[in-house]
């Protein structure tokens, strides 16, 4: 489990100008505090988890965690004076509380992309935004999708009419980050 100050303390890096290099600065300061090389890469590997591969700051995470793992993409500028070995790199996957969420893989879900699609009439929020299907809820017809060249994501209960559908529907919640959807997912759990 991640410790909650530096959950908030990597929530606020992210908000900052340039989270390149605030996220870096963040990792060398919990390094130099004595936060280890498994636990640091835990961190990382939380938000990876947590962001869209849309969101900008994605690719921040990621490049951060190649330098806490200290092997050939660090490219000479590790963190660690040794690579991180693959039974000490934590792959715990997050878990949504009470949901029955699951992941879709790096490439999307057509058929869902494509009833989307289908399904968005004209004033519809994600008309000409939306990208490619992130998670679906296995018991119901709720799909999380990114939103093309932006953090945001979008929550989308498919009517499967496979046809425009009138205004407010397909029923959609558009969010400002991947991570402000979990905090809500997690948050509806606890209720």
């Amino acid at each position: 489990m991640v410790d909650r100050e530096h959950l908030d303390l990597f929530k606020a890096k992210l908000q900052d100008a340039s989270p390149p290099e605030a996220l870096l600065a963040m990792a060398v300061q919990l390094r130099d505090n004595g936060l280890g090389q498994p636990e640091l890469y835990s961190l990382f590997s939380y938000f990876q988890q947590r962001l869209s591969p849309e969101d900008p700051r994605y690719d921040a995470v990621v490049d951060t965690m190649d330098l806490i793992e200290s092997g050939p993409w660090a490219k000479g500028h590790g963190l660690f004076p040794s690579q991180l070995s693959s039974d000490a790199i934590p792959t715990d996957r997050v878990v949504l509380p009470g949901q029955e969420w699951g992941e879709i893989g790096v490439h999307g879900h057509a058929g869902l992309e494509r009833e989307l699609a289908l399904e968005m009439g004209p004033g519809h929020p994600l008309r000409d935004r939306a990208g490619r299907a992130l998670m679906r809820r296995g018991d119901c017809d709720d799909v999380l999708f990114a939103v093309r060249n932006s953090p945001e994501v979008a929550l989308v209960h498919l009517t499967w009419t496979s046809s425009p559908e009138r205004p407010g529907f397909p029923w959609t919640t558009v969010f400002a980050s991947m991570l402000d959807w979990y905090d809500d997912v997690e948050n509806e759990a606890v209720e």
